[in-house]
């Protein structure tokens, strides 16, 4: 096939001389000069890994004052601190492995000159968080109230921080009853106290637990903390109180935090129930009197204070529940037990004893398998539990029919 300029086309796919009659480009001249620009290529990486190479000194310099920097603030040698700050400008904010940066160190051995020296001189960020954890929330729990104040009064920390767990700095102090700190953060920083961790619980909720009136009334009056909030299973500071027998935090949260007694957990329990079943009478009494406790509010098996603590045989209890609460002795649980049937089965013949003397005590009642107290308690003991039932209509109709 020949071009239109009569040569042939297949010259120039072929390689052969230029279709113009010339021989084309000469190769040794292009070899020349793509040598010379590989020459030129390679100098310019050779340029390139140099200035890689420096900046890698550089980093590697950097990571390893930086590095220093951590362990000399963990093992409190403000000197070397000083040095790797001043001449070799360590970044006071680099993290560890762990994530703990040189303030974070300082704070949680207590080396309160170091401390100040990040935050004044360094210019250290109060505010990063380690593994979750701040210098303040470290600081906290390892006791350091001097750092603490310094760091929230000086450092301006954020004293709202959460950890990993949800944990804020006032929540770590009311966990491990550093009344100090939790007075210092109250007073200087202003926190949260409503705030709660990963399973709900509060400041206060921690310091009920604790036992500790004193960290309580701190939380309660001075922080105004929420007595009412709940955690992921229900439960309320009051709720914790109750059944641990702490009455004087149970006054605390009734009369001077105005806590709600008729709050249920997940299981329906209140604070009235868990004190009834456990047996606190002077906790029955003061939720009762003084928080004005419903004593009828049931569970989620149906089951009230007064059932719960008929069952159990807690006598006194039953006598307050009864005559202090007015609570109604013929509710009955899922099962369909009255307190009476429940004092019956379960053998609690004093508790029988009183709940049949009272007038509106109806011993006729049935549960849900068609027995009533007196049938569940011929089973456990006849000769002690008729005498005091004789007036009740099953029991004549039982004795006429063993007459005959």
């Amino acid at each position: 096939m020949e071009h239109p300029d009569g040569s042939d086309a297949h010259a120039v796919m072929d390689g052969d001389p230029h279709p113009n009659g010339s021989d084309g480009p000469d190769p040794n001249i292009q070899k020349d000069e793509d040598e010379d620009k590989d020459k030129d290529k390679d100098k310019d990486q050779d340029k390139e890994k140099e200035k890689d190479e420096d900046q890698n000194d550089e980093n590697n310099d950097g990571h390893i004052a930086n590095t220093a920097l951590i362990s000399a603030a963990f093992e409190g040698r403000l000197d070397i601190v000083k040095y790797l700050i001043i001449d070799d400008n360590a970044d006071p904010n680099m993290q560890d492995g762990d994530g703990d940066t040189a303030l974070i160190r300082a704070a949680f051995q207590g080396h309160l000159d170091i401390v100040k020296f990040l935050i004044r001189d360094a210019k250290a960020d109060p505010n990063v968080q380690g593994t979750g954890d701040t210098a303040l929330i470290w600081a906290t729990l390892k006791g350091h109230l001097d750092i603490v104040k310094f760091l929230i009064i000086d450092a301006k920390a954020d004293a709202n921080i959460q950890s990993n767990g949800g944990y804020t700095a006032l929540i770590v102090a009311a966990s491990h009853c550093r009344l100090d700190i939790v007075e210092s953060l109250i007073m200087d920083a202003e926190p949260d106290p409503n705030m709660q961790n990963v399973i709900g619980n509060t400041a206060l909720i921690l310091a009920t637990l604790s036992g500790s009136l004193a960290l309580v009334r701190s939380l309660a009056i001075d922080a105004k903390a929420d007595p009412n909030i709940q955690n992921n299973d229900g439960h309320t500071a009051l709720i914790f109180a109750a059944p641990d027998g702490h009455l004087d935090i149970v006054k605390c949260l009734i009369i001077d935090a105005k806590a709600d007694p008729q709050i249920q957990n997940n299981h329906g329990y209140t604070a009235l129930i868990f004190a009834a079943n456990d047996d606190h009478l002077d906790m029955v009494k003061a939720l009762i009197i003084d928080a004005k406790a419903d004593p009828n509010i049931h569970d989620n098996q149906g089951s009230t204070a007064l059932i719960l603590a008929a069952c159990y045989g807690h006598f006194d209890v039953v006598k307050s529940l009864i005559i202090d609460a007015k609570a109604d002795p013929q509710m009955q649980n899922d099962e369909g037990n009255t307190a009476l049937i429940e004092a019956a089965r379960h053998g609690q013949f004093h508790v029988v004893k009183f709940l049949c003397g009272l007038s509106g005590t109806d011993t006729d009642i049935r549960n849900a398998h068609g027995r009533t107290a007196l049938s569940d308690a011929l089973q456990r003991a006849r000769q002690f539990v008729i005498p005091q039932c004789m007036t009740s209509a099953s029991f004549l109709a039982i004795e006429a029919g063993a007459a005959e």
